[in-house]
């Protein structure tokens, strides 16, 4: 007996000293993290981002709940002599849920036209479920190119069964959200930002974008490699984001609006060590700012609308066929 308890606390030790052991193999270790899929993989995520909007018009306040869920597929197509991949990205799936002062407006691309749904934004998500465009990815997760743009808007407007008048909102609409900046913001959402160099625990790196999302914004953002666990490394995310004091005006139909916002987005990222892959992330984004209007014959007065904005976006795998 007394053997068996000294064999038992013989295993229980060794044990604690692997771990031990791991622990500091990891704290010490530098990780080359790389994206490293091959020809013919298929994989998908589903993007899930919840917004609270409150923006004071004439003296009164107005809220704003908006949820928007992604379903998305990504296919290898070419891996070229410097391993940078062309990857077929597809919408599988799209859930938009608005409520508002108007009222609640819903498109989910797997159920049937709830009612309500005839109007403009729902015509145009209707429209991107099965569409496709092409990125061309880095090892380190940059995007160098998208193509396909115009071809997918092309075949969205041919899809709609709405009038011309309505088509061309829509078409408006799509310049301003759904470009390849926006593209890039999406699909940069979905494919962590990987270091230029090997990173241990407790190094950062940093990284600055420009991107036009109907305004345009400086996204300037620094990680930090806290964890490695089980074959997943873990990075904190910390970014200031602005528009500039030298924004210029967005047309939106006949309105010209200029939009001056600042904020921060705090996240977590876990991806898989081997094969750089996102394993699951989470952004929380508070914004505030203000909207200026230009006067126009419709509003033949200038407003300025303060608006702030708090919201969190999560990444998570999803099977694909």
């Amino acid at each position: 007996m007394a053997l068996k308890k000294s064999g038992l606390l013989n295993l229980v030790i060794v044990s604690i000293l692997a771990a031990v052991v791991s622990d500091v193999y990891s704290a010490d270790k530098k990780f080359d993290l790389k994206l490293k899929l091959k020809k013919g993989q298929k994989l998908g995520l589903k993007m899930v981002t919840s917004q609270k909007m409150a923006q004071t018009m004439m003296g009164q306040e107005q809220k704003m709940n908006q949820m928007t869920a992604m379903e998305m597929s990504f296919e290898v197509l070419e891996v070229d002599e410097n391993q940078n991949m062309s990857i077929k990205t597809t919408y599988l799936n799209i859930h938009i849920r608005m409520e508002g002062p108007m009222g609640v407006m819903e498109y989910d691309s797997t159920k049937p036209p709830q009612p309500g749904a005839d109007n403009p934004m729902s015509a145009m998500y209707k429209a991107m479920v099965g569409q496709s465009f092409v990125m061309k990815l880095t090892p380190k997760g940059r995007i160098l190119d998208i193509e396909g743009m115009d071809e997918m808007i092309a075949q969205m407007i041919k899809q709609m069964s709405v009038d011309e008048a309505v088509k061309q909102q829509i078409k408006e609409m799509m310049n301003n959200f759904i470009n390849e900046d926006k593209m890039m913001e999406t699909s940069g959402n979905m494919v962590a930002a990987l270091p230029p160099k090997p990173v241990g625990i407790g190094d950062s790196w940093t990284s600055k974008i420009s991107v036009a999302i109907g305004f345009p914004m400086e996204i300037d953002t620094t990680n930090t490699l806290t964890d490695h666990k089980n074959g997943t490394v873990t990075i904190d995310t910390t970014a200031r984001i602005d528009t500039g004091d030298d924004a210029k005006p967005t047309e939106m139909g006949p309105m010209k609006m200029t939009m001056k916002m600042k904020g921060t987005q705090k996240g977590t990222i876990r991806i898989d060590a081997a094969t750089g892959w996102l394993v699951h992330s989470k952004t929380d984004v508070n914004f505030t700012g203000q909207f200026q209007t230009e006067p126009n014959e419709q509003m033949p007065q200038p407003m300025t609308i303060p608006i702030s904005i708090e919201g969190v976006t999560t990444v998570e795998p999803m099977a694909v066929k």
